[in-house]
């Protein structure tokens, strides 16, 4: 199969050493730097980023980034007097849920649109630079945390093993790296390709993702990388919609806004009873391997 990005670029996905494919070709820095500047970054509403969000909407938002902030504290044993980063932080609700759960946050990113969006009082917390490059900084300055985070990260860089080994560098001994992924190449998706429900592998999207992973895929990559998932989240998975013919939101895209409100409403549900029962919840999606992305909580394989 191919794929073209804006009618110049043809992709095609190939397997890449464990756990996970990628496209090929790679694109380059540069090729990256003139995309992400032009269509994806800061002024431009994505998936992941939006200029305004519905009430529910942003409190699941704020629900799933205080649920990855309880389960940092719970490996860490508490998050007094202990620190967090996170890269490429995009709005800053997660920053904003690891302060309230008493961390002491840091953040980078390429820019601050979407937290000056959401998240303003965070702004003295953070630094716009290109994430890789203040990792490789922080190593060398020895600057380590306690906890890293990674949401929406390893699938859109050009060498995802370079990056989890940059983590690596700068956790502490104890430390843990959340990783949130799109679960791609998954046995729900790959189910609905067999049976026809939906007509492409609608998630190969290069260049905006160029990395893919499934819950058990991102197992063996984080062991082949010097790490151990230690905990694993999942969420809602929205794509049990495309089995309906009338919830298919990937033949009738107008029915996709009220799958997504219906999976907000359920994830909000679950949060009420708690936030021990809420990542027990989660857990068990992930374990199913059927939740549309995870969270993968890794500590450094000794």
């Amino acid at each position: 199969m191919t794929d073209t990005v804006n009618g110049a670029i043809p992709f095609e996905p190939v397997i890449e050493g464990e756990g996970y494919r990628s496209a090929s070709p790679i694109p380059s820095e540069e090729e990256l730097a003139a995309f992400y500047a032009k269509v994806y970054f800061q002024a431009v509403p994505t998936s992941t980023f939006s200029h305004s969000y519905e009430k529910d909407e942003l409190a699941n938002k704020r629900e799933r980034a205080a649920l990855v902030a309880y389960v940092a504290a719970q490996k860490l044993g508490g998050a007094s007097g202990r620190s967090l980063l996170d890269v490429g932080f995009g709005e800053g609700f997660e920053l904003a849920a690891a302060r309230a759960a008493g961390f002491d946050v840091h953040g980078v990113d390429f820019g601050l649109h979407g937290l000056r969006s959401f998240n303003p009082e965070l702004e003295d917390r953070v630094e716009a630079q290109d994430p890789l490059s203040a990792l490789g900084r922080y190593a060398a300055e020895s600057r380590r945390f306690d906890v890293c985070l990674l949401k929406n990260v390893l699938e859109h860089v050009r060498d995802p093993v370079a990056t989890l080994a940059a983590v690596r560098q700068v956790l502490t001994p104890d430390g843990v790296a959340l990783v949130t992924l799109p679960n791609d190449y998954s046995e729900i998706q790959l189910e609905l390709r067999q049976r026809g429900d939906v007509d492409s592998d609608y998630w190969f999207a290069p260049p905006q993702h160029l990395h893919y992973f499934t819950v058990d895929g991102f197992a063996r990559f984080a062991t082949e990388n010097g790490f151990k998932i230690v905990d694993l989240l999942g969420d809602f998975p929205i794509e049990l919609f495309l089995f309906h013919p009338a919830s298919n939101y990937s033949r009738h895209p107008e029915a996709g806004k009220d799958a997504h409100r219906a999976r907000v409403a359920v994830d909000l549900l679950l949060a009420r009873r708690g936030l021990a029962s809420f990542a027990d919840a989660s857990r068990a999606l992930a374990q199913l391997g059927l939740s549309r992305t995870f969270t993968a909580c890794c500590s450094v394989a000794r």
